[in-house]
């Protein structure tokens, strides 16, 4: 699905196919909502990042479920460079779609990285629904 980017949102038409995916696949996919150039510098920062942690092991609860998982669960980014980016953190398109599926008012409260990373000696436990 693409948006209309002149107009600063979707058509009604486009939000109630995108439900319907929804509805039926439990996801979307979207292109051309987020500049390629942001989106390469998050991914940068997130790598150097997620390196770092990985070397040095210094804190265990940046790790889920323990270091030899090395499933890393990380607090939100920092670098304000990458925070400015309202085509990632604050995209329009985006929020439009998520108060047509969960409703008006809705706000992002919490961000983090929850990454399964290669090389690991031990898995995570399996996550489950009651």
């Amino acid at each position: 699905m693409r948006p209309t980017l002149q107009s600063g949102k979707w058509f009604r038409a486009n939000v109630q196919r995108a439900m319907e995916l929804l509805h039926r696949d439990g996801l979307l996919c979207m292109s051309g909502l987020a500049d390629l150039g942001h989106l390469e510098h998050l991914r940068d920062a997130m790598l150097r990042d997620s390196r770092a942690i990985q070397a040095h092991k210094l804190k265990l609860e940046d790790f889920n479920h323990g270091i030899a998982t090395n499933h890393l669960q990380s607090p939100p980014l920092t670098d304000p460079a990458i925070l400015a980016y309202d085509d990632i953190w604050a995209n329009q398109f985006v929020h439009q779609l998520c108060e047509a599926y969960l409703g008006p008012d809705i706000q992002q409260a919490f961000i983090t990285a929850n990454n399964a990373m290669a090389n690991k000696t031990q898995r995570q436990n399996v996550h489950k629904v009651s």
